[in-house]
């Protein structure tokens, strides 16, 4: 009885810290000047990606500005980037007001707002491209779809407009929902405990 229980004490702690991992923030880049310029470990639908903020062109950011270099190739999934920047990344933390103060974001120097672009196709024109934007204006963020804007178009000439920089962390792991672990531990307590029984 006394193993049966320091099992079921083992299992509860790994599905703790398993589920506390799955829900790890982001590590923030701030410079010296305490500009953000991206993040590491951004969840997005369960994968982990680290980004970087760019401003300069969209042929600079995304090689060539090909659709086969933008990070995600649907519209729900850009959607859900842009959500995890706002939910993760531009948040006030000790290390800086990402949230409140605009201007804190790399390519941004407006004090009202900071727009950031997160390319998901070539228009029809293939001069444009398509993008879920992101509007961090301070506490009424906004998240929109569709906007157009043109490959040549040089975001650093504009105090408002950035790039959102997305990589897949290739030393990331998939992160589980803390159900599946929970359910998991669950099952492998059970075949001990049958085991146990047995024997």
């Amino acid at each position: 009885m006394k193993f049966a229980n320091t099992f079921r004490t083992l299992i509860a702690a790994f599905a703790l810290s398993a589920a506390a991992h799955a829900s790890a923030a982001p590590i923030l880049l701030v410079d010296s000047k305490g500009i953000l310029t991206g993040a590491n470990g951004v969840n997005v639908g369960g994968k982990l990606y680290n980004v970087t903020f760019t401003d300069g062109t969209c042929a600079a950011s995304f090689n060539g500005c090909i659709k086969s270099a933008f990070p995600f190739s649907t519209s729900v999934e850009a959607v859900s980037a842009a959500r995890a920047l706002l939910d993760q990344v531009f948040i006030d933390t000790p290390a800086g007001l990402f949230n409140s103060k605009p201007q804190l974001t790399y390519g941004c120097t407006n004090m009202v707002s900071c727009l950031t672009y997160i390319p998901v196709t070539l228009a029809t024109d293939p001069k444009f491209f398509t993008s879920a934007i992101l509007t961090n204006t301070g506490g009424n963020d906004l998240i929109s779809l569709g906007g157009l804007a043109m490959v040549s178009d040089d975001f650093g000439r504009v105090a408002t407009r950035n790039f959102a920089v997305f990589k897949f962390a290739p030393e990331a792991v998939d992160v589980p929902e803390p159900t599946s672990i929970a359910l998991l531990s669950i099952a492998i307590a059970g075949l001990a405990l049958s085991r146990r029984r047995k024997n």
